[in-house]
């Protein structure tokens, strides 16, 4: 469980996705992988995809307002990114980028971890009614049409 407002932490997922999409290449299919790990008293979010990816030096200025690689072959303001980051540090967070030209890329963001709250309490609630759900006999489950 981490701390933050949906909306805007689903605009960073929202972004990344997107993102992905835009710059995925024309020979190929998108494919999107999202993955969490903990790791240090952190949550790490990754975003991976089989994109046109970028040169890793320019890893840190992509994050910059108003800056862009593509400037004439991709639309967009520049302003994406940089605003997903401010969003994550304002959670704590810290947010970065691995790619390789012609390979994809890989935008990580990484979140304190939330201990003991009463988040954490609910989501555990949750996890344990959804697994009931999940184990009850198919003949309880509603069909089709009496839905």
């Amino acid at each position: 469980m981490v701390r933050g407002d949906t909306a805007q932490l689903g605009h960073v997922f929202q972004n990344l996705i997107s993102n992905s999409i835009k710059y995925s290449k024309t020979t190929e299919a998108p494919e999107i992988h999202i993955s969490v790990a903990r790791q240090n008293g952190d949550w790490v979010l990754a975003v991976r995809d089989n994109g046109i990816g970028f040169d890793q030096q320019y890893a840190e200025r992509i994050f910059g307002l108003f800056k862009r690689l593509h400037r004439d072959e991709y639309p967009g303001t520049g302003l994406g990114l940089a605003i997903c980051q401010r969003i994550v540090e304002r959670y704590g967070g810290r947010m970065w980028a691995r790619s390789k030209l012609g390979e994809g890329s890989t935008f990580y963001f990484a979140l304190p971890a939330v201990e003991g709250s009463a988040a954490t309490e609910t989501s555990d609630a949750h996890a344990a009614e959804t697994q009931a759900y999940r184990d009850r006999p198919s003949a309880a489950l509603p069909s089709a049409q009496s839905r």
